[in-house]
């Protein structure tokens, strides 16, 4: 039968230790705790330089515009006289501007219309956006969205799911839309008809 003895014990019986070795060991230990804390340091670092980041939408607006003209929706009153979305709801989308992040949320926001205040001003101020944006395909912008909110999920389904939702993005405003959208615009896009 073998018997398994600690370390310890094993160099205490056999009396490995000298002093000198006793300050070798102490040193060796050092040094490993050294080379362990510094690879766990290069290790941290490489994670987190390799943590995606999100896709930014690029155009014209700065960060702050893009929130200005976004702020209609907890500003403006849909159904049930309430906004389509809180504001605490709206800085959490919108805290880092127009990013789709690398995972989109699980549970989803939802908007608060309803047939007297349709999806449709949604739909048509995110094509005013890109106009005024210049970003470019609505793709982008609809995945934006689709991370945050159920409505707009199904961009992130698949291509032909993408493409169809796309095709109800057509910049026709429905006549139950009140909000006036110029006012969230930066002066230099505003309608001056």
């Amino acid at each position: 039968m073998i018997m398994h003895k600690p370390i310890s014990q094993i160099i205490a019986e056999n009396q490995l230790f000298t002093q000198r070795g006793a300050i070798f060991m102490a040193h060796l230990d050092a040094f490993h705790r050294i080379v362990r804390n510094a690879r766990s340091e290069q290790e941290e670092r490489k994670v987190v330089a390799e943590m995606p980041r999100g896709v930014r939408i690029n155009g014209v607006m700065s960060n702050e515009e893009v929130r200005r003209f976004f702020s209609f929706l907890y500003k403006e009153t849909s159904s049930n006289g309430k906004p389509f979305i809180t504001k605490e709801v709206f800085d959490t989308v919108f805290k880092k501007g127009l990013t789709i992040p690398d995972e989109p949320l699980q549970k989803k926001y939802s908007f608060n219309c309803s047939l007297g205040s349709p999806r449709n001003q949604i739909d048509y101020a995110i094509h005013l956006f890109m106009q005024k944006h210049h970003g470019g395909k609505k793709a982008p912008y609809l995945k934006f969205f689709g991370s945050y909110f159920i409505e707009y999920s199904d961009a992130l389904v698949s291509p032909r799911k993408l493409e169809m939702l796309a095709s109800n993005i057509s910049g026709v405003k429905s006549p139950r839309c009140k909000i006036d959208f110029d006012k969230y615009l930066p002066i230099i896009f505003r309608d001056n008809s």
